[in-house]
């Protein structure tokens, strides 16, 4: 049976699920309904029960995917001092970790390496991509006034949190003279791309899309509407690219990753990688056989 952590209102397995039908039975733990679960874990073996009566067991567990296991609530404000609430999702978040080394210890686990993001930071990926790709310049600083970066440069994020009434920071164009100093930046040389490329990588095998950037529009797809659904097709890149990406993640310990690129006047630019990226919605009638591909190596 494969076991697969995610949340409710994760679409992407929605999507695999069809394709698992007949080749072994999924067990779904959605761990933002943490409470409609029975759950026993002992020295010997651990025991998940979902709201139907179905339930799994470690013997039973032949392979275990981490997908999305989020709590949808995690940016609430939250009471000083905490609440109880918060208390048992960091209980729930511990006994995932249990499971998931009881599973990795056994050789279960596909595909996503649990906190690969801590282990692999956007400093970190920006620095070896540089033996394997063109990487804009760029500049991590708390006094973006003293940095060597001038000029119109992209401004992102290092990692994922929300900066104020479940707002999101995306990746923004600005002048480096705009920013506060006091602040963590990441700024980074805008490349006036004439398309974005994003490509799949599933333990060696390679899924590459693209989309035409529009003249006016946001830099980064996220904040376009259905940027992150639409005009995304199927591609071919080079074969020397496809061997640095494999020769990269290969360097990262990666079986799995979403590597995004810009494209411009034929030269491609790394921008980053996300261990345990959404994928589903760029190929979700399976054209590619992507969806597919991914289904066998999880039954494995």
């Amino acid at each position: 049976m494969l076991l697969i952590a995610t949340n409710s209102m994760d679409g992407t397995t929605d999507l695999l699920l069809p394709f698992l039908v007949g080749r072994k039975e999924v067990f779904r733990f959605n761990v933002d309904m943490w409470c409609s679960y029975r759950i026993e874990i002992t020295d010997e073996a651990f025991c998940i029960e979902d709201p139907t009566g179905r339930f799994i067991t470690e013997r039973h567990c032949s392979s275990f995917y981490l997908r999305k296991p989020y709590f949808l609530d995690e940016d609430r404000l939250k009471p000083a001092g905490g609440d109880i609430e918060t208390w048992c999702q960091y209980q729930i978040r511990s006994i995932l970790d249990g499971i998931y080394w009881i599973c990795k210890a056994a050789k279960k686990v596909r595909l996503v390496e649990r906190n690969a993001d801590r282990r692999l930071p956007k400093i970190l990926q920006l620095r070896l991509a540089k033996e394997y790709f063109r990487v804009p310049s760029w500049n991590v600083t708390l006094a973006p006034s003293q940095s060597d970066l001038k000029g119109k440069m992209v401004c992102k994020p290092l990692s994922s949190a929300f900066v104020g009434e479940y707002r999101t920071m995306f990746a923004s164009l600005i002048a480096v003279e705009e920013l506060e100093d006091g602040y963590p930046w990441l700024i980074q040389r805008y490349i006036e791309a004439n398309q974005d490329i994003t490509v799949v990588y599933v333990k060696g095998r390679l899924f590459p899309f693209s989309r035409c950037k529009h003249a006016g529009e946001a830099i980064d797809f996220k904040e376009i509407e259905n940027g992150q659904s639409n005009g995304w097709i199927p591609t071919e890149i080079s074969k020397d690219l496809a061997c640095n990406i494999n020769l990269y993640m290969h360097r990262l310990s990666l079986e799995f990753g979403r590597l995004d690129f810009v494209e411009k006047n034929g030269y491609v630019y790394f921008l980053e990688v996300n261990p345990n990226g959404q994928y589903a919605w760029l190929d979700p009638d399976n054209r590619t056989g992507m969806l597919e591909h991914i289904c066998s190596i999880l039954v494995e």
